[in-house]
């Protein structure tokens, strides 16, 4: 991805269920600082996000996923990724923690307290909503211009509730197109990202 994209929704999809984002994600290379944006998905004003980055962890070459309503956000990570490497990566929310999964194994977890919970009901953006998909955009001053994402994402899929293990699993052993068209599942949206000029 090398230009800033930006899809609104008409209608917001309710989250408050719980919810999985999935997608496969390939790194070509790292830039110099290995600071790079790969997007959000959020709600209309970004105020509950899902936000993926690259090198946030003192440079360190991890995604951050940084989740959660303005105010009560968290940040989990995965271990050091390499480049020239496919990764399945999943993220789940299911009202009580949150969690991530790097080629099946649950590598970050945060489970909320009672206090967190009562914390996220104050929070703009709560309950979650997904309305805006968001691949590239940077800004501040940690982020200099072209800190772009140098690598491709397939097949990413939105979830209207907290898929449990096993299809997890199920979706990294294969790419079913019945089970990921299929809302018996909650599944809200689905991009094979496969077309050639990068549309979805």
């Amino acid at each position: 991805y090398n230009m800033a994209t930006w899809y609104m929704f008409q209608k917001p999809i309710d989250l408050s269920a719980g919810y999985t984002i999935i997608f496969h994600m390939f790194i070509d290379e790292f830039d110099a600082d290995n600071k790079m944006r790969i997007g959000d998905f959020a709600d209309a004003n970004e105020k509950w996000i899902n936000m993926l980055r690259i090198g946030e962890k003192s440079g360190e070459r991890s995604l951050e996923w940084f989740v959660g309503p303005d105010g009560a956000r968290v940040k989990l990570y995965t271990p050091v990724l390499e480049a020239q490497k496919w990764y399945h990566v999943v993220l789940r929310f299911d009202n009580n923690k949150y969690s991530l999964y790097l080629e099946q194994q649950l590598v970050a977890e945060h489970v909320l307290s009672a206090e967190e919970k009562e914390r996220m009901k104050t929070c703009a953006g709560y309950p979650a909503t997904f309305q805006a998909l968001e691949f590239n955009s940077s800004w501040g001053a940690n982020y200099r211009n072209g800190s772009a994402f140098l690598g491709r994402l397939w097949n990413v899929s939105v979830w209207s509730m907290a898929i449990n293990v096993n299809n997890i699993r199920f979706t990294y052993r294969t790419m079913n197109s019945a089970f990921l068209t299929s809302t018996r599942y909650g599944l809200q949206h689905y991009w094979p990202m496969d077309d050639a000029a990068g549309h979805i």
